[in-house]
């Protein structure tokens, strides 16, 4: 179990962390290997690449990929369920709370 000091520290992460190559025919091998890896930052990797994948296909106009949505879901859930422990939050409170956190810091930083 990580202390509530780590979570803080996960979550203050969030922006830097890279996104993955979403254009490679091997994307889902990557999801697959970060997943399992069950580290905190190769998941927030997956929900971001994933997240911004099915963005610019909404916003295309596009369907939203089964195999992309399917690893954004596993990913939120695992790492959710791990924070909303630690953060004494259920994974709909915890979701909240990293949005509303990470937009306050992106707008400290523009």
């Amino acid at each position: 179990m990580i202390s509530k000091e780590e979570t803080e520290h996960i979550i203050d992460t969030i922006p830097n962390v890279s996104v993955i190559d979403g254009n490679t025919k091997n994307v889902e091998n990557e999801y697959k290997t970060l997943l399992l890896s069950g580290n905190h930052e190769n998941l927030i990797k997956i929900i971001k690449t994933t997240y911004l994948i099915n963005k610019e296909r909404q916003d295309s106009n596009r369907k939203i990929g089964d195999k992309d949505n399917q690893y954004f879901k596993k990913s939120e859930k695992y790492l959710y369920n791990e924070l909303g422990v630690v953060l004494n939050m259920n994974v709909d409170e915890v979701r909240r709370y990293i949005i509303d956190k990470v937009s306050k810091m992106e707008s400290k930083n523009e």
